[in-house]
């Protein structure tokens, strides 16, 4: 996925068995350059029935730039790896995973996934490419792969409207957010604090999201981050 997303298409590197949407993906990466993984303008969400209150949240948190860097650049939590975990150690006392994330309420549920593929889907809206299907594609031995990259699926348009039903019915399953599901009217900052406490369940996650609660921290590593972005 690093490579993919660093526009890495040098022999060796493992370009060579990719699929042609990721290659599509790799090439559009390596036009970029140094705009790549950055998303540039914000796009829509639809609302699902009454779910303005998680959009504006998803939109805020999307479009800071530190969240941003740690999903999509420096892909400190990648929802294949996670899946992969979840399935092999779920059950073992010695799994990375922390509890919440393997047993009891909600088990199987990864809302840091969830925010993965989330910001992968929208970045891929930004660019005109559908990111998550090149990231699951199969990988192809055809020698035309290559050739095709530049033929292969356009993808979605750019800046078209996202529908966040995944992620939505994933807060639903969650043990620690069950108390927002249906569709009645909630409060943004009693859903943004649920979604926090979910997504800090994950090791990989707890660390930024103490900073992100943390006013003075948040405020630190925005303006970092706002300086190396």
């Amino acid at each position: 996925r690093i490579l993919m997303f660093s526009g890495e298409l040098e022999a060796g590197g493992g370009a060579e068995t990719w699929g042609p949407l990721a290659l599509r993906l790799a090439i559009s990466q390596s036009q970029l350059g140094t705009a790549c993984c950055k998303i540039k303008a914000p796009i829509g969400l639809y609302n699902l029935g009454n779910t303005c209150f998680m959009s504006s949240v998803l939109q805020c948190l999307v479009n800071c730039a530190p969240i941003q860097r740690y999903f999509l650049r420096e892909v400190r939590h990648n929802f294949l790896s996670c899946k992969v975990l979840r399935s092999a150690h779920g059950a073992s006392p010695s799994s990375p995973l922390k509890s919440n994330c393997r047993q009891g309420e909600g088990a199987g549920i990864c809302i840091a996934c969830e925010m993965d593929r989330l910001l992968l889907e929208y970045y891929g809206r930004t660019i005109g490419d559908d990111v998550i299907a090149a990231l699951e594609e199969g990988p192809s031995l055809s020698s035309s792969c290559v050739s095709n990259a530049a033929n292969a699926a356009a993808g979605r348009r750019c800046g078209e409207p996202l529908v966040p039903a995944r992620l939505l019915a994933a807060t639903w399953k969650s043990g620690g957010m069950k108390h927002l599901a249906g569709y009645q009217q909630r409060d943004a900052h009693e859903f943004l604090s649920a979604f926090l406490d979910s997504m800090g369940k994950h090791d990989r996650c707890s660390n930024i999201i103490s900073k992100m609660r943390d006013g003075a921290g948040a405020h630190s590593i925005s303006q970092q981050e706002m300086e190396r972005n």
